[in-house]
Protein backbone atom coordinates (compact mmCIF):
# COMPACT_ATOMS: atom_id res chain seq x y z
CA UNK A 1 0.00 0.00 0.00
CA UNK A 2 1.34 3.51 -1.06
CA UNK A 3 1.12 6.42 1.27
CA UNK A 4 0.25 9.93 0.14
CA UNK A 5 1.03 12.95 0.81
CA UNK A 6 -0.66 16.09 1.66
CA UNK A 7 -0.05 16.91 -2.14
CA UNK A 8 -1.52 13.97 -3.41
CA UNK A 9 1.84 12.60 -4.43
CA UNK A 10 2.57 9.10 -3.65
CA UNK A 11 6.07 7.36 -2.53
CA UNK A 12 6.08 5.83 -5.84
CA UNK A 13 6.86 9.43 -7.44
CA UNK A 14 8.78 10.43 -4.69
CA UNK A 15 11.75 9.00 -5.89
CA UNK A 16 11.88 11.48 -8.56
CA UNK A 17 14.89 14.01 -8.30
CA UNK A 18 13.20 16.36 -10.68
CA UNK A 19 10.80 18.91 -9.19
CA UNK A 20 7.54 19.72 -10.06
CA UNK A 21 6.63 23.56 -11.20
CA UNK A 22 5.03 25.57 -8.61
CA UNK A 23 2.14 27.04 -10.50
CA UNK A 24 1.43 29.51 -8.19
CA UNK A 25 4.20 30.85 -7.15
CA UNK A 26 4.86 31.50 -10.52
CA UNK A 27 1.41 33.30 -10.59
CA UNK A 28 2.63 35.33 -7.59
CA UNK A 29 5.94 36.04 -8.95
CA UNK A 30 4.17 37.49 -12.10
CA UNK A 31 1.63 39.17 -10.60
CA UNK A 32 4.23 40.94 -8.11
CA UNK A 33 5.98 42.29 -11.26
CA UNK A 34 3.33 43.22 -13.41
CA UNK A 35 2.40 45.66 -9.54
CA UNK A 36 5.52 46.89 -9.89
CA UNK A 37 5.91 47.77 -13.61
CA UNK A 38 2.30 49.46 -13.01
CA UNK A 39 3.50 51.89 -10.08
CA UNK A 40 6.53 52.75 -12.64
CA UNK A 41 4.31 53.54 -15.17
CA UNK A 42 2.19 55.61 -12.44
CA UNK A 43 4.72 57.40 -11.36
CA UNK A 44 6.17 58.19 -15.14
CA UNK A 45 2.54 59.38 -16.05
CA UNK A 46 2.88 61.70 -12.94
CA UNK A 47 6.14 63.39 -13.59
CA UNK A 48 5.55 63.58 -17.07
CA UNK A 49 1.83 64.93 -16.05
CA UNK A 50 3.90 67.96 -14.31
CA UNK A 51 5.88 68.69 -16.58
CA UNK A 52 3.54 69.30 -18.77
CA UNK A 53 1.60 71.35 -16.13
CA UNK A 54 4.47 73.15 -15.69
CA UNK A 55 5.37 73.72 -19.15
CA UNK A 56 1.26 75.36 -19.89
CA UNK A 57 2.50 77.80 -17.39
CA UNK A 58 5.67 79.53 -19.61
CA UNK A 59 8.05 77.56 -17.84
CA UNK A 60 10.80 74.96 -19.65
CA UNK A 61 11.18 72.75 -16.72
CA UNK A 62 15.00 71.66 -18.60
CA UNK A 63 16.39 74.99 -17.84
CA UNK A 64 18.34 74.75 -15.42
CA UNK A 65 17.49 78.00 -13.77
CA UNK A 66 13.77 76.57 -13.30
CA UNK A 67 14.38 73.02 -12.18
CA UNK A 68 14.88 74.30 -8.64
CA UNK A 69 11.73 75.75 -8.94
CA UNK A 70 9.50 72.87 -10.43
CA UNK A 71 11.48 70.28 -7.35
CA UNK A 72 10.16 73.01 -4.84
CA UNK A 73 6.80 73.60 -5.63
CA UNK A 74 4.56 72.17 -3.96
CA UNK A 75 1.45 74.32 -4.40
CA UNK A 76 -1.51 74.13 -6.47
CA UNK A 77 -1.06 72.29 -10.11
CA UNK A 78 -3.13 74.53 -11.81
CA UNK A 79 -0.97 76.28 -14.94
CA UNK A 80 -2.09 79.70 -13.58
CA UNK A 81 -1.60 79.56 -9.76
CA UNK A 82 1.74 78.01 -11.10
CA UNK A 83 2.54 80.93 -13.15
CA UNK A 84 1.49 83.53 -10.25
CA UNK A 85 3.96 81.83 -7.74
CA UNK A 86 6.74 81.92 -10.67
CA UNK A 87 6.21 85.46 -11.53
CA UNK A 88 6.45 86.31 -7.33
CA UNK A 89 9.47 84.16 -7.36
CA UNK A 90 11.43 86.20 -10.10
CA UNK A 91 11.60 83.17 -12.89
CA UNK A 92 8.69 84.71 -14.84
CA UNK A 93 8.93 88.47 -15.90
CA UNK A 94 6.93 91.17 -18.27
CA UNK A 95 10.07 89.76 -20.86
CA UNK A 96 10.12 86.13 -20.50
CA UNK A 97 6.31 85.17 -20.10
CA UNK A 98 4.85 82.64 -22.47
CA UNK A 99 0.31 83.38 -23.06
CA UNK A 100 -1.59 80.94 -20.69
CA UNK A 101 -3.54 80.09 -23.97
CA UNK A 102 -0.47 79.49 -26.92
CA UNK A 103 -1.96 79.99 -30.22
CA UNK A 104 -2.94 76.64 -32.17
CA UNK A 105 -2.13 78.74 -35.36
CA UNK A 106 1.16 78.73 -36.93
CA UNK A 107 3.71 81.30 -37.45
CA UNK A 108 4.62 82.59 -40.57
CA UNK A 109 7.80 83.64 -40.59
CA UNK A 110 9.49 85.18 -43.99
CA UNK A 111 11.09 82.17 -44.30
CA UNK A 112 8.12 80.18 -44.38
CA UNK A 113 6.56 82.46 -46.43
CA UNK A 114 9.13 82.62 -48.88
CA UNK A 115 9.22 78.45 -48.91
CA UNK A 116 5.25 78.50 -49.65
CA UNK A 117 5.82 80.85 -52.79
CA UNK A 118 8.88 78.46 -54.15
CA UNK A 119 6.53 75.06 -53.68
CA UNK A 120 3.93 77.29 -55.38
CA UNK A 121 5.93 78.01 -58.46
CA UNK A 122 6.92 74.49 -58.96
CA UNK A 123 4.88 71.92 -60.38
CA UNK A 124 1.59 72.06 -59.84
CA UNK A 125 1.29 75.74 -59.47
CA UNK A 126 -0.24 78.12 -61.00
CA UNK A 127 1.18 79.60 -63.91
CA UNK A 128 2.81 83.49 -63.55
CA UNK A 129 0.22 85.44 -66.18
CA UNK A 130 1.17 89.01 -67.26
CA UNK A 131 -0.74 91.91 -65.90
CA UNK A 132 -3.02 92.99 -68.74
CA UNK A 133 -3.83 88.73 -69.58
CA UNK A 134 -7.89 89.40 -68.81
CA UNK A 135 -8.11 92.40 -71.37
CA UNK A 136 -6.31 89.64 -74.01
CA UNK A 137 -9.00 87.27 -72.81
CA UNK A 138 -12.14 89.81 -73.21
CA UNK A 139 -10.12 90.72 -76.71
CA UNK A 140 -11.05 86.93 -78.02
CA UNK A 141 -13.38 86.62 -80.71
CA UNK A 142 -13.64 82.69 -80.62
CA UNK A 143 -13.24 79.83 -78.88
CA UNK A 144 -10.14 78.41 -81.09
CA UNK A 145 -8.13 81.77 -80.40
CA UNK A 146 -9.24 81.77 -76.67
CA UNK A 147 -7.43 78.37 -76.79
CA UNK A 148 -4.26 79.27 -78.52
CA UNK A 149 -4.12 82.05 -75.65
CA UNK A 150 -4.43 80.02 -72.77
CA UNK A 151 -1.93 77.34 -74.03
CA UNK A 152 0.68 79.86 -74.79
CA UNK A 153 0.16 81.12 -70.98
CA UNK A 154 0.49 77.34 -69.89
CA UNK A 155 -3.14 76.79 -68.82
CA UNK A 156 -4.39 73.10 -69.67
CA UNK A 157 -7.46 73.19 -72.23
CA UNK A 158 -9.62 70.01 -71.52
CA UNK A 159 -6.61 68.35 -69.70
CA UNK A 160 -7.63 65.82 -66.87
CA UNK A 161 -6.14 66.64 -63.44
Amino acid sequence: MTDIDSTGNSDYDSGSTESKPNWRREMENRTKKAEQSEAEMAARLAMYERRDTFRSAGLDPDDSRVKYFVKGYDGDMDPDAIREEAMAAGFLGADNTIPAQPSREPEWTDEMLAEARIQNAGEGGDPVVPPDFDDRIRATQSEDELKALMESQGFGWNASV
